[in-house]
């Protein structure tokens, strides 16, 4: 029995992306410390659940992973506390004039051309798409490197965002734009790593249904609409990238499921649907063209909301009824199909926002945060549903992208855009003119909010996971209006103006607005720090918007710099402009002031010989009567006189660094880019790898062991490059490795199916007590690779997958398993894999152990009709050979116990130690301390994972270099 769908992966090497530039602003105030430790924290989470979920496999060998039934695919994510396997589920059940992403094309009648052009939307979906279909054009990649089976339901997700056909039928939302693509092995870590590299939006068409593919319950009715741990890391990841969203189809039980907690098809969200600040979307069937609320017709399967404390979800709603993307996985396919269900309206509306983004950067130079990407829509949607305001089956209504780009448009006058920081006991007021008439106005507020614990109460618990309560007021000289409200406990009853507490996005709408009103922005109870959030106004009206496409300007200070602006009026008295916050000594001219009418002007800037190279951040305001407005803007400086590079790793003359060696050094605020060289002399007549990096770390290619590199860094910017420094030398570890090879006969897999074959081999190598580095050789023949599991089970019973049902219906396998090999590539002839590759889990999680004993080589083949066999397979295991102990002796000098559980002691005689660096296997430091010490001192260690440090020791005889193994 094979998987429904099966294909060649193959990479494309043509990526229609944003530039690199732009990415690079994005992610350019992240915390990269933070994003590193709750990386940490993922590793542990990733790994506690692997292991549940193998461990029931291998007592249900019945079981499949992963498997398709009536077109959903399952996928097991995780075991519950009674030992059962909870699954995750596809959410199957003219997309673009629905969400009136149309109306942005170029001849939509907004007088646009946004379709998506160098924006990336991310996918993360249960399968790989077919990166390879013709309608993608080589826009989209498989950027996690999967070796999944290609899925219909991943490509026609892709397709429904980035597709683009023979006809205006077969587009995607954003049809000239591009997709990274994933499988959700890894989902969390990836999605950091990922929003960490600029990605702005992300689609994820799965959840977990209450029932499994079996029919038996798997979600307690409890858990419905609870906050829990998944739901948190969700909310963590978005905090953690302020300008990432993540869109979640709501789900698609509420015919097949609504009777288990009998609340009429309410109360269905769960796990990542019950996140605050991810965006949850249902589905409708399509609008042609929206009379009114009765135009948006409810899906038969959508979920409905609330969560357990009453927030908002669904969020809002897409087509997902009749949806016609992309499917079939051979290359250059032009098969298409049509789906519905809730994945179908995600990714309408994840391609919709992507092209406001595209908008927003084009009149802004800049993309907006999350939380203001989000509160567009939100504030933008059209009224759906019987009532009027939210409601928990349609959300806050219909995604519509012509609203939302007309907000954009008119940011300014009639409408505004402010991304603001709200200050602990601070509030925030701003007065406004309403446009009058039959155009409502309406003031929201967006924030991301920080994550929360998981609740851990029972059914329905109401105690609310908002964090940061901000609140928005609209008030005139007679009356407050307060935002929409709805009542979890009763689900059907119409939205209320009342105090919110639940959400982090709160609309007010006063209808038949007229004169001046005061927008209040304030918080309940405490903040813990400065929270962000967006203020989106509509139904304003103001006497002029002044903007840039390019807020930023980089020049060398011999240089000028000139900033266009372009000036709107809405009304016939004069704006006058000035220029605040510029450093001392840079002089200023606008190139015209008191603007009347629409114009561009520019603003000159000159004299910068005085400044020192950084980021000056300033202000332009524009004062007509009583109303201001600023545009920030900022200046880069860079100088073509340069200062030495500091902080380099490795040391000069350290000994054992990584054949991978980690080239660091301290940032230089005058630098653009570094040009790096490591040769294996000091003149450089003999550069063996070289490089120009934007980043100040260098990680080598493949270095030889035990021996000698020299290496150098320059500066590089836009006013020329830095002489190279000082050659700094190192020392690549040695090694000594031993192979071990099965000399048995071939032994068979059994070609029925839940086949389970291991192979046994004994290591000795009384030498080799510990690992540094392992390769695996395999030669195995079968006739249908796709079906098998590889694992490699150590002595001391650590399971590395080797490869996890990689490539398709390809015969036999020959490959070296190496970390530091290349990504499998499935061939089209026998053998389907070969070469040295990566395997699917890190063989370096062996590092440290004791290799001597029995290894095991597990192949699981679960599935009927093909076998094979196991040909022959071996280990070459690697140790580092350390400086020669007499190194130490003739200074009495010892580290002991090594290996050690938690802390070594340092112990020696007629030295002068002066302090003492701990590195980590790729050269990394990781702790230090400058003292002088006594006859002995401890360092503890009980804080690192297991594995190699190198331990340096700072004496007034040299530096020494030892390895140390953390159990």
């Amino acid at each position: 029995m094979k998987k429904i769908i099966l294909s060649l992966l193959l990479i494309s090497t043509s990526v229609f992306s944003q530039t690199k530039s732009e990415r690079l602003e994005i992610v350019k105030d992240y915390d990269f410390a933070k994003q590193k430790q709750f990386k940490t924290e993922l590793v542990e989470f990733y790994s506690d659940k692997e292991n549940r979920i193998k461990n029931y496999l291998l007592l249900n060998p019945q079981s499949k992973r992963t498997f398709s039934k009536e077109s959903v695919l399952y996928t097991i994510d995780d075991i519950n506390e009674n030992g059962l396997p909870i699954y995750l589920s596809t959410s199957n059940r003219g997309a673009a004039i629905t969400t009136r992403a149309n109306k942005l094309y170029s001849g939509g009648g907004l007088g646009l051309n946004i379709q998506g052009q160098n924006m990336i939307a991310g996918v993360w979906e249960i399968g790989s798409m077919n990166t390879l279909h013709g309608h993608f054009q080589n826009r989209g990649i498989q950027k996690d490197l999967s070796t999944a089976a290609h899925s219909d339901h991943a490509t026609h997700v892709t397709g429904t965002i980035i597709q683009k056909g023979s006809s205006s039928l077969l587009r995607g939302m954003a049809f000239d734009g591009g997709a990274w693509a994933n499988d959700i092995t890894n989902e969390f870590t990836e999605m950091v790593d990922q929003s960490f590299e600029g990605l702005l939006i992300s689609n994820h068409s799965y959840g977990i249904p209450f029932l499994n593919a079996q029919g038996a319950l798997q979600v307690d009715v409890e858990d419905a609409g609870k906050y829990d741990a998944v739901a948190r890391v969700v909310d963590i990841v978005h905090n953690l990238a302020p300008y990432y969203l993540a869109v979640y189809a709501a789900g698609n039980e509420r015919a097949s499921s609504a009777s288990i907690n009998a609340a009429g098809g309410y109360d269905m969200m769960s796990f990542r649907t019950v996140s605050k600040n991810a965006m949850v979307v249902g589905a409708v069937n399509g609008v042609t063209t929206y009379a009114g609320p009765s135009s948006v017709v409810m899906s038969s399967f959508s979920n409905w909301g609330p969560t357990d404390d009453g927030r908002i979800k669904p969020d809002l709603v897409g087509k997902g009824v009749a949806v016609t993307s992309t499917t079939g996985g051979a290359a250059g396919s032009t098969q298409t199909s049509s789906f519905d269900g809730t994945s179908m309206s995600a990714p309408n509306v994840t391609g919709t926002l992507l092209l406001l983004q595209q908008y927003y950067k084009q009149l802004n130079g800049r993309f907006l945060r999350a939380a203001s990407l989000k509160g567009l829509a939100l504030h933008s949607a059209d009224e759906a549903g019987t009532t009027v305001g939210p409601d928990y089956r349609f959300g806050w209504g219909l995604c519509n992208a012509e609203a939302g780009a007309n907000i954009i448009t008119n940011d300014g006058l009639s409408s505004s855009i402010q991304e603001l920081t709200l200050n602990p006991g601070e509030t925030k007021t701003f007065t406004v003119t309403a446009q009058g008439g039959t155009v409502p106005l309406m003031a929201s507020i967006s924030w991301t909010d920080p994550e929360a614990l998981a609740n851990t109460a029972g059914l329905n618990d109401r105690t609310p996971s908002l964090v940061n309560d901000l609140d928005i007021r609209v008030s005139n000289t007679s009356t407050t209006i307060l935002p929409w409200k709805l009542d979890p406990a009763n689900p059907n009853n119409a939205a209320v103006k009342a105090d919110n507490l639940v959400d982090p996005f709160e609309k007010v709408q006063v209808d038949a607005a007229s004169g001046t009103y005061t927008i209040t922005v304030t918080h309940k109870g405490t903040l813990a720090a400065p929270q962000n959030f967006t203020l989106i106004l509509s139904g304003i009206n103001s006497p002029f918007a002044v903007r840039t496409a390019l807020p930023n300007n980089t020049k060398c200070i011999s240089e000028t710099a000139q900033y266009s602006l372009q000036y709107f009026a809405n009304s016939t008295t004069a704006t006058n402009f000035v220029v605040t916050g510029l450093p001392a000594g840079v002089t200023s001219a606008f190139s015209v002031n008191n603007l009347t009418a629409n114009s561009s002007f520019n603003l000159n800037l000159s004299n910068f010989n005085a400044l020192a190279p950084g980021v000056y951040p300033f202000t332009v305001t524009g004062t007509n009567g009583s109303v201001s407005k600023q545009v920030q803007l900022s200046l880069t400086i860079y100088s073509p006189t340069f200062t030495s590079v500091t902080g380099f790793l490795p040391t000069n003359n350290q000994v054992e660094v990584s054949v991978y060696a980690n080239l660091s050094w301290t940032p230089d605020v005058n630098a653009q880019s570094y040009q790096v060289d490591v040769a294996t002399d000091n003149a450089f007549t003999n550069i063996i790898q070289t490089g120009t990096i934007t980043t100040p770390s260098f990680l080598t290619n493949l270095l030889n062991i035990n021996t000698d590199y020299f290496w150098r860094v320059k500066q590089i910017n836009l006013c020329g490059s830095a002489s190279y420094t000082s050659a700094g030398k190192f020392k690549t570890v040695n090694l000594e490795c031993g192979v071990q090879t099965y000399s048995g006969s071939p032994i068979a897999i059994a070609d029925v199916a839940n086949t389970l074959v291991t192979s046994t081999m004994a290591f000795n190598n009384p030498n080799i007590t510990s690992i540094y580095d392992l390769d695996v050789s395999l030669n195995l023949t079968h006739t249908y690779v796709q079906d098998m599991t590889i694992s490699l089970v150590s002595p001391s019973g650590t399971t590395v997958i080797l490869q996890e049902e990689a490539c398709g219906s390809q015969n036999d396998i020959n490959v070296v398993y190496d970390d530091s090999g290349n990504n499998i590539v499935c061939g089209s002839v026998s053998p389907a894999i070969s070469g040295r590759v990566k395997s699917f889990q890190v063989l370096s999680a062996l590092n440290g152990q004791n290799p001597n004993g029995n290894w095991q080589l597990i192949v699981d083949d679960p599935y009927n009709g093909d076998g094979g066999f196991i040909n022959s397979w071996s280990l070459n295991i690697c140790k580092i050979v350390p400086l020669s102990a007499s190194d130490f002796d003739k200074n009495k000098f010892k580290i002991y116990p090594n290996p050690t559980n938690n802390s070594v002691s340092v112990l020696f005689e007629d030295l002068q130690i002066t302090g003492y660096v701990v590195y980590d296997i790729q050269g990394r430091e990781i702790l230090s301390k400058n003292k002088q010490f006594s006859a002995s001192f401890d360092i503890d260690l009980s804080s690192f994972n297991s594995g190699i440090y190198l331990l340096k020791i700072v004496t007034d005889k040299g530096d020494f270099t030892q390895k140390v193994i953390k159990n």
